[in-house]
């Protein structure tokens, strides 16, 4: 059964079958196929879900249903203007003297006349003759462009069959140069609501010149066009016009119109109320900054700074800011305004850092546009001066005006290299690829320092851009989209040239029933600027933010309380097939200050997720239920069970001969009435976390139980708990983030040392608790803390839920020195000698990726984020984007086989590689597109590369022993984080090999390992390095020596991504609330129920590719976990691991041993479709697939779970063996 057969079965089911029963269909069908419906095949080019995209068909304007064709008539321009347009846009004023002149520059159209499209009647009728139509796509993408085409192409095809388009390919430099494709139905279709421009690609020339003029008329008389259609922005619509006016001089019929076209919103007026494209730009950030927000509370120890597109117009970022209420936004054109400097924007950010930390808040949310660093006025000037002095020879600070070379030194070393190395083909600076965030990030540190600040600051940079201009064009843009291009075929019909087309009354009305269509004559729209020098040009003026205006002034009202108050909504992912799409506000206008305040919506995603009931077993919400052991004794049990009391003598004797497994549900004969449990999360939030808080809680209220939740590894610690109600864990039901208790991060490694497991365990008794679940953490740390309560005579046990599979995130010393002092051995981690069953530990990998809680939801999100840039990529056809993921083991094979991008780096394949391969393996890759013509291309890396390859890995290690004898001086903020001295002393130290490595990586990933491991300490210094950013900047400096010798004549422009932050607090998948809710229950089970010989246990689902109504527990006893999981074994000498473990680890042997999981784990099956996809066409083939964003709306097929967990359990269903499921042959 295909995806869109098994669809239409579900959608026909209507009440003949309750929802469960479709989900339960959906699952078995799933089962019994040889492929993932909801995957392409490796060969394919398109997603399930792009196929069902296409399907959608969007509304038209009432005057297209007009039987009689449609006419134009002269209006007006007061008749296309209502109360929103007033209010929104300041009315455009040209003086005489401009107007004469813009008379001159277009005599034969400055006359043309607004017009109406109305129903045709009586001897008004249009003409019906065949038209031929030419569009060209301009400048950069945005969402519904292909919608335009679309539009166009059916609008002529439907007043005569015999119609034709034609699409110049690559931007206006198809049209001079007579590039273009006749477009086919089939090729319409196949783009009708995708995003992107890559059915016919853009380009950025314009059509300046008398040659490029004429050179363009003679292909329109050649093709005999009716009409050119120029979709673009506000300089694309300019050339419109200037084009429009040279056909008519020259007596051509050919009519040329435009349609509005920008991301940034920066072109709209009284007459364009919205450019298309702006709004699915929006609601792909704003998907994104939420998620961050909910990764702030979660955590409440870090600022995020967001970066958003829009150089010349900050209008992205407020609407932003207005959909999701972060702490501190900046507003260019009010910097401009204000003439703020630097230094004021840097002390309102230390302020903000200093007004929340009083109130005890170390965490934020700053929005920036990406153009804010041009408004800044002594910024500019040191741009400027430092042009004049490249232009005339080599750059030195002295020749910088005494005022300039003060803000040039307190500027931070990256933003100086920025300024001096980084310049456009004219010499200029790039300032678009200047890190503003960045730079405010470390200069704000720099001035804490300064002011002696008490607080923390902890800050991550993120720059959102390129992954919303090319995604699915919302369910407005697409409709919007496709009305403009029936407007336009209209127009053209009715031969009105040098006009845009314009939907109006959009503001007032998201009903496309209420719409009107329009035509606005291009040089109703301009005035004159002075470009390159020259006076008088002619220019489609750009819409700015207007600080006068409501829409700013309404959130200049509410900005002072957003500073301190965290009143953040949290959109999520835009949902599509929406009976009423919701409108951005600078479409319909300002929100109410009172709504700008409030952190919930009853219009909301939020909300509309709060009312969702996840399936489950309905065995979990019967009281008398119980986990209870199955199966036979393992083959090997009395030797398992020796090895494992000697490690753990108090929990090995009290499991007895359970040493895990798939366990069944059934009828309890005792339950633990009133009993009283605590949680905790130690570790990063994942999607679903707060369904396994809400499944305990609910469980345990079945018993006449409480639960307390403690506020992290700090509340654990120090008795910080409060009694969490259901009502309360109601409120997180399928929510992001884990905000009710939240994580303290800061105090996790003092947890983990011998000492602070002695306080958390002082804790649970002083607490009363009978058991803790720990959401996170190890096997290893829950496995010692139950061990000593044991030893102590205390009933508390530990049951923990989604461990690290590594040691990674919480090295073993303080555990292993804690069972030391109980059990008087030495302990090692990752031993040969360790007596570890196969079965678990591959269980325990496949936990570490695709069975873990959060591994669809992320994936699911990435693969969005990296099919947007796929299709990006192919438009623009000039970049080569570098993308790194989280979600887990294997997690970029998981996006590489639902997005098919042209290079994947299988952390699989690359533990045993050397970093000069890895380099090398992708700058091939690079190359073999370059000999194609394709410079441009997508790859993408795992979060954790850098920790899971051995020689990057040991090479952090040796830096990380160095720093524990000789110490560094600590840096700040704007500071390189050794003195050369300390430099020297480092690279000495290191063994060849590592020194010969560390030599190799840019200057600037040296600084940043290096301070990263000074401040951080390893292994934690190496989760999450930016391994894509050193890998790009390698390629880079690689292509470019090939480049000098002669072997390499391509271009390679690269550009990174970095999403990890934001999907690891996105709204859980349906998948993941289930399995979330699940765990949650099972939990509970545990910790209230007596059937398990121990409630120390590990617990997770025997059966993760059944439906969620037949989730069965697999438990695994935590000794037993720990012990095979870890390799536990006796020390075959005594330990010389320091009694303090503050500091990470302090030998090479124990540093290598951490990462013993994932370093056992053999390529699996995922790793292997994906080799087989690159080498079956991704890397020289654009095969790019979009999934598209999350959705919720209709659990009968947004149930589907991932393609990397179908391809590892293939064929396990209910009653059947789940592949390497914990010991199911025992």
């Amino acid at each position: 059964m295909t995806f869109l057969s098994f669809f239409k079965c579900a959608k026909g089911t209507n009440g003949a079958h309750k929802e469960t029963d479709v989900v339960e269909n959906f699952f078995q069908t799933q089962a019994s196929s040889q492929s993932h419906l909801f995957s392409p095949q490796l060969t394919d080019e398109a997603t399930p879900n792009e196929v069902a995209r296409r399907h959608f068909r969007p509304v038209l304007p009432p005057v297209f249903s007009s039987p009689s064709g449609i006419v134009t008539v002269p209006c007006k321009d007061t008749d296309l203007i209502n109360k929103q347009d007033e209010v929104n846009n300041a009315p455009h004023v040209l003086s005489q003297g401009d107007h004469e002149i813009l008379a001159g520059l277009f005599p034969n159209t400055i006359n043309t006349d607004f017009c109406l499209l109305t129903a045709a009647s009586g001897d008004l009728r249009p003409p019906s003759e065949p038209l031929r139509v030419g569009v060209v796509l301009s400048g950069g993408q945005a969402a519904g462009g292909h919608n335009v085409i679309c539009g166009i192409f059916d609008y002529v095809k439907r007043v005569n069959p015999a119609s034709t388009v034609y699409g110049f390919l690559g931007g206006p430099h198809g049209v001079f140069s007579h590039e273009y494709v006749e477009l086919t139905e089939a090729v319409i279709d196949r783009y009708r609501n995708m995003g992107g421009f890559d059915m016919i690609r853009s380009g950025r020339h314009k059509i300046e010149t008398d040659e490029q003029k004429q050179k363009s008329l003679e292909i329109c008389e050649k093709l005999q066009l009716n009409g050119l259609v120029v979709i673009g922005g506000d300089d694309s619509n300019t050339n419109a016009a200037i084009l429009a006016e040279y056909f008519k001089s020259k007596g051509s019929s050919t009519a040329v119109c435009g349609c509005p076209k920008t991301i940034d919103g920066d072109l709209k007026n009284r007459f364009v109320e919205i450019s298309f494209g702006f709004d699915t730009a929006c609601k792909t950030y704003c998907q994104q900054i939420g998620n961050l927000m909910r990764n702030a509370m979660t955590g409440g120890s870090t600022y995020h700074f967001v970066r958003l597109m829009g150089r010349s117009a900050s209008l992205i970022t407020l609407e932003c800011a207005l959909q999701t209420h972060p702490n501190y936004t900046f507003i260019g054109e009010e910097v401009l305004a204000k003439k703020q400097s630097l230094r004021q924007l840097v002390e309102a950010l230390v302020d903000l850092v200093e007004a929340r930390h009083a109130q005890g808040k170390q965490y934020g949310v700053v929005l920036l546009p990406e153009g804010l660093i041009e408004f800044i006025p002594e910024v500019g000037v040191l741009i400027s001066e430092i042009n004049h002095i490249v232009a005339e020879g080599d750059f030195e600070v002295s020749k910088l005006t005494p005022e300039s070379r003060a803000v040039f030194e307190e500027l931070p070393d990256s933003t100086r290299q920025q300024l001096l190395l980084d310049r456009d083909p004219h010499g200029n600076v790039q300032v678009a690829m200047i890190h503003t965030e960045k730079l405010l990030m470390q200069m704000t540190e720099a001035e804490l320092h300064k002011r002696q600040f008490k607080g923390t600051f902890l800050a991550q940079s993120h720059y959102l851009g390129y992954e919303g201009r090319s995604g699915y064009p919302s369910d407005f843009d697409a409709t919007y989209c496709y009305g403009l291009g029936n407007v336009a075929g209209a127009l053209i019909q009715n031969k009105v040239t040098a006009c845009m087309a314009v939907l109006k009354d959009m503001s007032a009305s998201p009903n496309p029933l209420d719409w009107k269509a329009a035509g606005i004559p291009l040089t109703k729209m301009m005035n004159l600027e002075t470009r390159k020098g020259k006076a008088n040009v002619p220019v489609i003026k750009k819409f700015l933010v207007d600080i006068e205006r409501p829409l700013f002034q309404t959130f200049a009202q509410v900005r002072d309380a957003m500073r301190l108050q965290d009143v953040y909504q949290i959109p999520g992912p835009m949902q599509l097939n929406t009976p009423t799409p919701v409108l951005p506000f600078t479409l319909v206008g300002a929100p109410s200050a009172a709504s700008l305040l409030s952190s919930s919506s009853p219009q909301s995603l939020g909300h509309d997720r709060l009312e969702f009931d996840a399936l489950v077993n309905p065995l979990l919400l019967q009281k008398e239920t119980t986990v209870a052991p199955a199966g036979a004794a393992h083959a090997s049990a009395e030797a398992c069970k020796a090895h494992i009391e000697a490690l753990f003598p108090a929990l090995g004797a009290e499991t007895k001969d359970f040493l895990g497994g798939a366990c069944k549900l059934q009828k309890a004969e005792k339950l633990k009435e009133k009993c009283s449990v605590g949680v905790v999360l130690v570790g990063p939030e994942r999607p679903g976390y707060s369904n396994i808080l809400c499944g305990l809680v609910q469980r345990v209220a079945l018993v006449g139980g409480t639960v307390k939740g403690f506020k992290g590894a700090r509340g654990l610690l120090t008795n910080d708990c409060v009694v969490v109600s259901e009502k309360d864990a109601a409120t997180q039901r399928n929510q992001p983030g884990f905000v009710l208790l939240g994580r303290t991060e800061d105090a996790e490694s003092e947890l983990f040392t011998k000492e602070g497991l002695k306080k958390a365990a002082a804790t649970l008794q002083a607490a009363g608790v009978s058991t803790l679940v720990m959401i996170g953490g190890t096997t290893l740390h829950a496995a010692a803390l139950s061990e000593l309560v044991a030893s102590q005579g205390q009933a508390t046990r530990v049951v923990c839920v989604e461990p690290s599979g590594d040691l990674g995130r919480f090295p073993a010393c303080g555990a292993l020195q804690l069972l030391k002092e109980i059990t008087g051995k030495d302990i090692v981690v990752g031993s040969s000698d360790a007596k570890a069953c196969p079965g678990i530990t591959s269980t325990f990998q496949q936990l570490a990726g695709c069975r873990g809680l959060g591994f669809d939801t992320e994936t699911k999100v990435a693969s969005e984020m990296i099919a947007n840039l796929l299709t990006d990529s192919n438009s623009a056809a000039k970049y080569f984007y570098f993308c790194q993921v989280s979600g887990g083991l294997d997690a970029e094979c998981e996006v590489g086989l639902q997005t098919h991008p042209n290079f994947v780096l299988s952390s699989a394949q690359c533990k045993t590689k050397t970093l000069g391969d890895m380099v090398k393996s992708v700058a091939d890759a690079v190359k073999a597109r370059a000999a194609l013509k394709k410079n441009f291309g997508v790859a993408v890396i795992n979060e954790n590369l850098f920790a899971l390859n051995k020689e990057l890995r040991h090479l952090a290690l040796e830096m990380h022993l160095h720093f524990l004898a000789h110490p560094p001086t600590p840096a700040t903020g704007v500071c390189l984080a050794l003195t050369a001295e300390e430099e020297a002393g480092l690279t000495a130290a290191l063994s060849p090999a590592s020194r010969e490595l560390f030599a190799s990586l840019p200057v600037a990933f040296q600084h940043k390992l290096i301070r990263d491991i000074e401040v951080q300490k390893y292994p934690k210094a190496i989760l999450r390095f930016p391994a894509h950013e050193m890998i790009a900047a390698m390629v880079a400096a690689t292509l470019k020596k090939e480049k000098e010798a002669g072997t390499f004549t391509g271009s390679f422009s690269p550009l990174c991504f970095e999403f990890s932050d934001s999907l690891r607090a996105s709204y859980p998948s349906l998948y993941d609330c289930s399995l979330g809710s699940t765990l949650g229950h099972l939990s509970a089970i545990c910790a209230t129920t007596q059937a398990l010989p121990s409630h120390a246990v590990h617990v997770s689902v025997a059966n993760p590719t059944s439906s969620p109504t037949i989730f069965e527990p697999l438990v695994m006893p935590l000794a037993a976990a720990a012990a095979q999981v870890h390799r536990l074994a006796p020390a075959a000498s005594p330990s010389s691991v320091s009694e303090t473990a503050v500091n990470g680890v302090f030998s090479v042997a124990e540093g290598d041993a951490l990462f013993s999981l994932s370093d056992s784990a053999a390529e699996g099956v995922v790793s292997q479709l994906v080799s087989q996809g690159m080498q079956g066409g991704w890397v020289e083939a654009e095969k790019y697939c979009n999934p598209g964003p999350l959705q919720f709306r209709e659990p009968a097929k947004d149930y589907y779970y991932s393609r990397a967990l179908f391809e590892t359990l293939k064929g396990a269903m209910r009653g059947e063996a789940c592949g390497a499921a914990a010991c199911r042959d025992q």
